[in-house]
């Protein structure tokens, strides 16, 4: 996948038409070439024009879809929260809809990684004008070393 992109369509329980696509981003940070394993971004987008996205049972769905490309390609995933509207919970209003993305999607990981085969680690760059970036790095425990460098990449652009 040297490179390459490949999207999944993806229709929810719920009827919802999703699109993943898996990005190879070899070049998204000085030596992440040099990395053990390919650092893949993952995009999820609707192929529909709708305002609100993204119930726990989707996310649950499109978590166990970003699973099973894992099972298929030994990489780093990662994915940035979108900050698209998303239905909360009264309790969880005062969270932004990125954070509260990023909130559900920690919980569906666990969810659908009972067998503790994979790391999930969330990544917070504050940015005071702009609003904070939550993005998940996602991949198998052999390749902690990996998420590591990345993660102390990342940093860098905490404000």
């Amino acid at each position: 996948m040297s490179g390459k992109e490949y999207c999944h369509p993806y229709i929810t329980s719920t009827g919802t038409e999703y699109i993943i696509k898996f990005k190879e981003t070899p070049n998204i940070f000085p030596g992440a070439e040099n990395l053990s394993v390919p650092l893949i971004e993952v995009i999820i987008f609707t192929a529909e024009s709708i305002e609100v996205i993204q119930t726990s049972t989707t996310l649950l769905e499109l978590v166990a879809m970003i699973r099973a490309k894992a099972d298929l390609l030994d990489a780093v995933y990662y994915s940035v929260c979108s900050d698209k509207m998303i239905l909360r919970s009264e309790k969880r209003m005062a969270m932004s809809h990125q954070e509260y993305r990023s909130h559900l999607f920690k919980s569906m990981f666990l969810k659908a990684n009972a067998d503790k085969k994979y790391i999930n680690r969330e990544i917070i760059i504050s940015d005071p004008k702009a609003g904070n970036q939550y993005i998940h790095l996602m991949t198998g425990t052999q390749n902690l070393s990996a998420m590591d460098i990345i993660s102390e990449e990342l940093k860098k652009y905490d404000k």
